[in-house]
């Protein structure tokens, strides 16, 4: 649809359930900044079915998939894009495949408190993997309208 002059927009179910919006630009040039402090610095889907999100991904945006073991880095003319991982034990059975934004911080632990008292729930204080830290943080619940 077109939303205003600003673009175009788009969302999609993606395959087993891991929704994600597509974006045309217009007036609004999008998401350009990036690995700065409080920009998206990486994006990651979690499946059950990594064999069936893989083949989608590569069909529809033409990212290569770069696979290891319980993880995969996607690529776009030869750039990481992103990720895709098995879902995590933690995660209900009943829950769909997600996608998760990840976004730059000095201090990630200091931001989870932070976010956490403006009404987030932190799900993962502090994590450490590879070259990375980071903490798992759920937005606030929205308010219920009567």
């Amino acid at each position: 649809m077109d939303v205003w002059g600003l673009g175009r927009m788009g969302c999609s179910p993606g395959t087993a359930g891991a929704s994600f919006g597509l974006g045309q630009p217009g007036t609004h040039i999008g998401a350009e900044l990036r690995d700065v402090e409080g920009a998206r610095c990486w994006i990651e889907t979690s499946t059950r079915d990594q064999k069936a999100a893989l083949g989608f991904y590569e069909r529809v945006f033409g990212w290569s998939a770069d696979v290891s073991e319980g993880y995969t880095q996607f690529t776009l003319a030869g750039a990481p894009v992103g990720g895709c991982m098995d879902m995590p034990d933690m995660v209900p059975a009943e829950a769909p495949s997600y996608w998760m934004p990840y976004f730059a911080a000095q201090d990630p632990a200091a931001k989870a408190q932070e976010a956490a008292g403006l009404g987030a729930t932190v799900l993962v204080p502090f994590m450490e993997m590879a070259h990375v830290a980071f903490p798992v943080v759920i937005d606030p619940p929205r308010p219920t309208l009567v």
